[in-house]
């Protein structure tokens, strides 16, 4: 779980603290216009985690909702590394953002099944200690890439590999 959840945070996080960057990257908005345009991928967010949640509830089925909802980001991120069309990155962002917070929701309700009740608190403040260093992991990594090659597709990549490793 804890590897699991590194993998997902070391998306999610690079993600979310990138986002504005690389849309910004799309060339010619203000800074007023990029925070605008951020709450897009972000409506998204939202929409993935109820409806992602929603249906791993409906179905008890928590697994598969993770994997898939993980691979849809990798591939969101794919996409969006291979698209050069601003408005088609940004419906790859969206893609993506559905994609890593549908994943929340069914984690944390397999965590809680997959633990025994008497380490059951224990065990899911290790996997939240020890996954999150994904998050510190993630943005670290997307600047370096960033840093070395002038742009974002390397960090895309990265962020894309990690969470198909998690689905």
């Amino acid at each position: 779980l804890s590897m699991l959840y590194f993998s997902l945070t070391l998306g999610m996080y690079g993600f979310q603290l990138w986002l504005p960057k690389i849309i910004k990257g799309f060339g010619g908005l203000t800074d007023g216009q990029t925070a605008l345009v951020t709450v897009i991928p972000a409506l998204f967010q939202a929409l993935g985690m109820i409806a992602i949640a929603r249906s791993s509830e409906k179905t008890g089925e928590r697994r598969l909702h993770v994997a898939i909802s993980a691979i849809i980001a990798a591939v969101g991120f794919i996409l969006t590394s291979l698209i050069t069309n601003p408005w088609l990155a940004l419906v790859t962002l969206s893609i993506t953002a559905f994609g890593i917070w549908g994943t929340v929701g069914p984690f944390w309700s397999l965590g809680t099944a997959i633990l025994p009740p008497r380490v059951k608190a224990a065990g899911i403040g290790f996997v939240n200690s020890t996954g999150n260093l994904g998050g510190f992991v993630g943005p670290h990594i997307v600047g370096l890439m960033k840093q070395h090659t002038g742009g974002f597709h390397g960090g895309l990549y990265v962020m894309a590999t990690s969470l198909l490793m998690a689905g």
